[in-house]
């Protein structure tokens, strides 16, 4: 028990220091600047209906320290809710193991990923409380419909309290709550031939929070294709729209770039499919049939996908097409897997559910764009957490994988704080160089803005567009007058500029 508590420990001051190291975004500056109550109803009420992550935004940006403690609570509250539903089935002492093992699934996240939910605060605010929330209700419904013994007052009103909350975050995962609370009564009134009062109480919250974000007038303006930013469909119509994300962004976003993490998955399902005695008993040619559709996806992206450079071919119908069915193939043979995999009840019903979620979540993104790839986190922690659970069907007793496991996770968390230690000094020193410059040159009209290193895991950390610009220049008290010359990190320029 204390090993656990140092864990935890560890991986909440973990957080709470990269929340300190992470610098500011673009996105974050408007936050940072808005200083009048009216301001802050309008910036709330009227920019969209994600009531709930503009308020934590607007609040974190205001007080420094409540933005490093609900960063570091979140985080470590997702850690920790992914390896709790591994200890459904496990025995006490293996939730250290499934606290360091979630821990690492988060750290070697896709790159693109990071950079738009940890690697800035706006972001973090939009998508990862959403997604931890997301993953709990799943996790409750499962459990109502299954082993409802397991639940207690406090789960059932915390869950409750989720149903509403989780409803002012993100829009796909608004309508993703619903449909997975309505799919809960309905199997739970099939399975039971009852009714469950709190998956209904629930489910009627959700629609109540789902009425309270929609019913702010900027999604009529986005119906309306009124919004320069939001649209509902694209320039080319609502067809064009679904199958561009369809074809393109959605086995890129959810399979290409999470290979890592998919193929994880493939291979541990294939051992577990080799060594599995009701899968012995298969007819030879399904067996061969269903081991191909799993080996598949990984043997395509390493040898045809990279080594053809198809992500160069970004407007080629027949690559689309290409790896639209690769990826799908590879999913059903996943689904069916499920099947063989999973002894216990339970257990294997939040493998089916976590996978059925990833097409639940990405069902709204087909009408909206811009995409980005912040959308696709939720679909990567559904990822983590089906990993988790194939993994808990092995019988952990190896110490020395576990000894390993420790100190790759120790190892992967002193990389990621000396990179994040290098991006604070780094934007400390550049904004240091701009004050030099206003100070040195009082009427200058133009001063260099160096880029940060590492800035491939930064989300908008060097302003681009005007109105980023302008919030970046009234959060360091930059008169307005002065325009901003971007330089790459490292330019001669701004060490000339800064001396």
């Amino acid at each position: 028990m204390n090993e656990l508590y140092v864990g935890c420990i560890f991986i909440f001051l973990f957080y709470l220091l990269i929340s300190i190291l992470t610098p500011l975004s673009a996105d974050d500056f408007k936050w940072s600047v808005v200083n009048k109550a009216s301001n802050y109803r309008e910036m709330i009420e009227y920019t969209d209906g994600r009531y709930l992550c503009h308020l934590l935004a607007m609040t974190a940006m205001k007080i420094n320290i409540l933005r490093y403690i609900l960063y570091a609570i979140i985080s470590f509250g997702l850690v920790y809710l992914l390896a709790l539903i591994q200890q459904q089935q496990q025995q006490q002492q293996h939730f250290n193991f499934y606290i360091v093992v979630s821990f690492i699934l988060l750290l070697i996240m896709p790159r693109v990923i990071y950079r738009e939910t940890y690697g800035g605060f706006d972001g973090f605010f939009r998508y990862v409380p959403s997604t931890l929330i997301s993953v709990f209700i799943l996790f409750i419904v499962v459990l109502t419909i299954y082993k409802l013994e397991m639940l207690s007052t406090k789960w059932i009103v915390l869950f409750l309290i989720c149903t509403l909350l989780g409803q002012f975050f993100v829009e796909n995962i608004t309508l993703y709550n619903i449909l997975i609370l309505l799919i809960g009564n309905i199997v739970f009134m099939i399975r039971h031939r009852n009714f469950n009062y709190y998956l209904i109480i629930g489910f009627m919250l959700s629609l109540i929070g789902a009425m309270l974000m929609f019913i702010n007038p900027i999604y009529i303006s986005i119906y309306r294709g009124g919004d320069s930013y939001f649209r509902f469909s694209d320039k080319l119509g609502l067809k064009h729209k679904i199958g561009y994300t369809l074809l393109k962004q959605i086995p890129e976003y959810i399979f290409i770039d999470q290979f890592l993490i998919v193929s994880m998955i493939g291979f541990i399902t294939i051992g577990f499919l080799i060594k599995n005695q009701l899968f012995a008993h298969t007819k030879l040619y399904w067996k061969i049939l269903l081991i191909l559709s799993i080996a598949i996806l990984p043997f395509y992206k390493l040898f045809v996908y990279d080594f053809l450079q198809f992500n160069l071919l970004k407007g080629s119908l027949a690559v689309a097409l290409l790896n639209t069915f690769i990826c799908g193939w590879f999913f059903i043979a996943l689904v069916i897997s499920v099947r063989f995999i999973f002894k216990e009840q339970v257990i294997r019903n939040l493998g089916y559910y976590a996978l059925g979620s990833i097409p639940l979540v990405t069902l709204p993104l087909l009408l909206v764009s811009p995409l980005g790839a912040g959308n696709f986190y939720t679909i990567y922690v559904l990822w983590c957490l089906y990993l988790l659970l194939l993994i808990s069907q092995y019988k952990i007793q190896c110490q020395s994988i576990w000894i390993g496991l420790k100190g790759f996770s120790i190892a992967l968390a002193f990389i990621f704080i000396v990179t994040m230690s290098v991006i604070y000094f780094n934007n400390i020193q550049r904004i240091d160089m701009i004050n030099k410059q206003l100070d040195t040159h009082r009427y200058k009209h133009v001063v260099v803005l160096e880029r940060l290193p590492f800035e491939n895991i930064l989300n908008k950390a060097t302003p681009t567009s005007n109105m980023q610009h302008k919030s970046f220049k009234m959060y360091y008290d930059i008169p307005q007058n002065v325009k901003l010359k971007i330089v790459p990190y490292g330019s001669s320029l701004a060490r000339l500029e800064g001396d």
